[in-house]
């Protein structure tokens, strides 16, 4: 109701509590010039997006959990499994 009269969300109460901490930056996202993007090598996102991926699975390290809580949770993923199974659908 507070937007209808207005052409955009910018001045609306809810965008201006919200507009730093609720906007989401693309890590993937070009906002380079044309000429600066050509120039830089002319990476399409999906390359990018490509690159980025593998160094993350390339950076990775196994977060350390303790043997009590790896048993509790394969304990709750085995029972959670045969639950699964007893449905009719699965059968």
């Amino acid at each position: 109701m507070e937007v209808q009269p207005r052409p955009h969300f910018l001045e609306a109460g809810h965008t201006r509590r919200h507009f730093e901490t609720a906007f989401f930056q693309s890590t993937i996202a070009d906002n380079r010039s044309y000429e600066q993007w050509q120039a830089e090598g002319s990476t399409w996102q999906h390359q990018r997006a490509n690159g980025l991926w593998k160094q993350m699975l390339q950076d990775y390290q196994q977060p350390y959990i303790n043997q009590d809580q790896l048993e509790a949770i394969e304990d709750i993923i085995s029972r959670r499994l045969r639950e699964i199974r007893k449905q009719p659908q699965y059968g």
